[in-house]
């Protein structure tokens, strides 16, 4: 028997929640999934994610292009909508974590994002994601599907990635039970297990009671690098 290798499969959200970056962290390989098709117009966490704003949980909103020719597009296809949202958005981050203990710690990064010229929100994520990796000590190693040439889909294509990589065990998404069929995993020889993230609470801005899975820029405002890292450490899966 080989060494035991765990693999974890997600599409590049954007500014993921903490669980995200746990999934990550329990992985031996992270892949990200942006070659697979989504329509830009549904409400895909690839463009959208919560904050804590004055006056509760306030979405945040990528604009997307429409596609002219289908419905349906590849992830790592999928542009941002030119527009003035990038003003709007950092003045509600500035409005909502400006008086935060780390803001001025965090804030470059988080402009850093808007500052892109990178049309491609798959890229846009990605790299923030892989920005906030190298600061929080996170070793995982991490590649792009849109890297190789898959021929499924659906469950059948997480088999496919987990073949090629030599996985095996799977690490699922807590919410992945409802349309992945999970029996397959068995049957190809990979172990299959669900995450499970438990979050752990910390002290929140703008609020009395503490709201859960927020973006991770809530949680870097208010603990920083080192206490961000510090909770994906006692985060329980």
């Amino acid at each position: 028997m080989g060494a035991r290798k765990v693999v974890a499969i997600h599409q590049p959200n954007f500014f993921p929640w903490l669980g995200y970056f746990d999934k990550i962290c329990r992985a031996d390989l992270f892949v990200y999934l942006d070659h697979v098709e989504n329509n830009p117009r549904d409400p895909l966490w690839t463009k959208r994610v919560k904050i804590i704003a004055s006056n509760g949980e306030s979405w945040l909103t990528v604009p997307l292009v429409r596609p002219k020719s289908s419905i349906f597009v590849p992830i790592k296809e999928m542009q941002v909508s030119p527009g003035y949202f990038e003003r709007k958005h950092l003045k509600t981050i500035q409005q909502s974590y400006g008086k935060s203990p780390f803001f001025e710690a965090i804030m470059p990064m988080v402009e850093a994002f808007y500052a892109s010229s990178n049309v491609y929100i798959a890229n846009r994520n990605i790299q923030f994601i892989e920005e906030l990796c190298k600061q929080l000590g996170v070793t995982t190693q991490r590649v792009r599907s849109s890297e190789f040439t898959w021929k499924n889909k659906s469950t059948d294509l997480l088999i496919e990635i987990l073949e090629h990589f030599q996985a095996t065990a799977y690490l699922s998404g807590g919410g992945a039970s409802g349309y992945q069929e999970d029996f397959k995993f068995a049957e190809f020889g990979f172990d299959l297990i669900y995450q499970r993230f438990c979050h752990p609470t910390y002290e929140q801005r703008n609020t009395e009671e503490f709201h859960p899975g927020l973006s991770i820029i809530d949680v870097l405002m208010n603990c920083g690098f080192e206490g961000t890292e510090k909770l994906l450490k006692t985060g329980k899966s």
